[in-house]
């Protein structure tokens, strides 16, 4: 049994250390827990679940192969030893001379600013703007993909299947997580698919509309009753 080492450290979106956090891992596409070791030889067992360190890191031995990890209100997924090898410049040269375009050359993302104003261009340009990103992460996850390039006017973390646009100070400004499908743009904390009910007759339609949109962070409702 060959095992390797996973070993990071997890911050939460305040800058604080994320010590004595619990963490699940699970074999990759099941809800089975792995069998995780504290010692290279596999002789030690760890109990899983299992929690981060006073220092904010999650550390475990584990068989080589790919894993879900579960910690706090995030998931990804991880690939250790052998599965985890990066991909070789050869490897990208192939992948960007590939001619049927599933893979990201130059990804420029500039930060969503302005007031929403037109239900009919604004959130038509915002849901464009939302699937193109979605299909380039799904495209790199799959494999089928490499960013090879990137032009980002504010800093940018891409972990797996979430992606984050922060201000200067880190701080998250646009977050879209694939793994609990939600999104959230202009600080506010991601929520999944809004529903939007009631009789535009009465104007309870518009109110929810209103709210749907203020929960995503994508205008700022001051409207009254």
């Amino acid at each position: 049994m060959a095992l390797a080492q996973y070993s990071e450290l997890f911050w939460f979106p305040s800058g604080e250390l994320a010590t004595s956090v619990t963490a699940r891992v699970f074999l990759h596409d099941t809800n089975t827990l792995a069998s995780l070791w504290a010692d290279a030889a596999g002789t030690v067992p760890l109990a899983n679940p299992l929690a981060t360190s006073a220092t904010g890191r999650l550390e475990f031995w584990a068989e080589e192969g790919r894993y879900w990890i579960h910690i706090d209100s995030e998931a990804f997924e991880v690939a250790l030893g052998t599965a985890a090898q990066p991909a070789t410049q050869q490897d990208i040269a192939a992948e960007v001379a590939r001619a049927d375009g599933k893979y990201a050359t130059l990804l420029v993302v500039t930060a969503l600013s302005g007031t929403l104003t037109s239900l009919a261009s604004d959130v038509q340009a915002i849901d464009g703007f939302v699937g193109d990103l979605l299909e380039r992460v799904q495209n790199i996850e799959q494999g089928g993909a490499f960013l090879v390039g990137a032009n980002f006017t504010a800093p940018v973390l891409i972990h797996n299947s979430r992606l984050e646009v922060r201000d200067g100070s880190g701080n998250p400004l646009h977050r879209l997580d694939g793994a609990t499908n939600q999104a959230g743009f202009f600080g506010a904390t991601p929520v999944g698919r809004r529903t939007v009910s009631g009789s535009w007759a009465d104007g309870s339609a518009g109110e929810s509309l209103a709210a749907a949109l203020a929960e995503l962070g994508l205008i700022t409702n001051t409207t009254t009753p």
